[in-house]
This record gives C-alpha cells, structure tokens and sequence, in this order.
C-alpha cells in the first residue's frame, strides 16, 4: 500500500505541475497574438497618417494648379481684345512698333 500512495502523489504532483505548464502555455500564447496584433495595428496607423499626409500634400497642389489655370484662364479671355493684347506684349515680351524707343526701368523693391 505504501507504494501506491507514493505514486499517486507522484501522478497528482506531474498533473499539478502539467496544468501549471499548460495555464502557462495559454498565458504565453495570448501575450503573443496580443503583442502581434498591437504591432499589425500599429504598422495600419502609421499606414493611415501618412496616406493623410500625402492627401492633403496633393489636394494642395492640385488647389495650387486650378487656381493657375484659372489664372491663366483670364489672360486666355483677355488676350481675345487687341488693346490688351498690344499692353500683354509690350509688357512681357518688351515689343515695340517701328521707329519707337522704349526705355525700362527696374524698380527695387
């Protein structure tokens, strides 16, 4: 009979000791697939900052390129009237009729 007790607590002490290792296991693995789970969110959210960056860069320039074509949308317009035309070459292009001096001054700002 001693030899039966002995190895009864012997067997209670391994299933103690298993389910301990086993409790364990399960602690371990859910600190895991925590941990992964915080770094997949993460990885996602810096992911989404910076896609947000990167819309409002472009939505700025493309606001930069509409109010430029709108711009030069006027000048379009206002090109079709020969007396502006005549100023718009004059001014930008320094033209000038036949036997007319033109004389330029730079103005320091």
């Amino acid at each position: 009979m001693g030899k039966t007790k002995r190895g009864n607590k012997t067997i209670s002490r391994f299933k103690e000791r298993l389910g301990k290792l086993q409790l364990n296991m399960w602690r371990l693995l859910t600190i895991v697939v925590f941990i992964y789970t915080l770094i997949l969110i993460g990885r996602s959210v810096v992911k989404i900052v910076r896609t947000q960056i990167d819309i409002h860069n472009l939505e700025t320039e493309r606001d930069g390129y509409l109010r430029s074509i709108a711009a030069d949308s006027t000048v379009i317009e206002q090109l079709k009237h020969d007396e502006f035309l005549e100023q718009y070459a004059r001014e930008r292009y320094n033209m000038e009729r036949k036997g007319e001096t033109n004389y330029m001054f730079n103005s320091k700002k």
